[in-house]
């Protein structure tokens, strides 16, 4: 009987030693990926600060006078002017549609506690004529 306790107890003992390893090998699979992960958000960052540095270069108010200048006449290009610019509140922006249709419209100004939480009116049953035997 005491040779069958040591026989589960070692096994008990192989199983979790199985198991702790599994999780320690998944672990530090998790561990290279998320290292993976953010060796690439680095990566994407400085090439995002890159191209903002190359956007600022390329949009410098004295290349594009120049570049106008030079080629406004075949291009039909025309050099920005203080007059051209608007105040966001002298366009006018379409309204946002949520894709959802009124359902019905109400004047909250005119109506009291009493409208608004009364139920909804029911309506009548029809009631049918008693069918006369002939």
């Amino acid at each position: 009987m005491r040779w069958a306790f040591y026989i589960v107890g070692l096994c008990l003992v192989v199983a979790s030693a199985a198991w702790s390893y599994r999780v320690t090998y998944h672990t530090q699979t998790a561990l290279d990926q998320v290292a993976l992960l953010r060796s690439d958000i680095r990566r994407e960052r400085e090439a995002i600060s890159v191209l903002k540095a190359e956007w600022a270069w390329l949009n410098r108010p004295a290349r594009l006078e120049r570049l106008v200048r030079d080629h406004g006449a075949s291009l039909d290009l025309a050099a920005l002017a203080p007059d051209q610019f608007a105040e966001i509140s002298e366009i006018a922006m379409p309204p946002v549609d949520d894709g959802m249709e009124p359902v019905a419209l109400i004047d909250l100004d005119e109506a009291g506690p009493e409208t608004i939480f009364a139920p909804p009116p029911q309506p009548r049953p029809v009631l049918h004529a008693a069918r006369t035997s002939q």
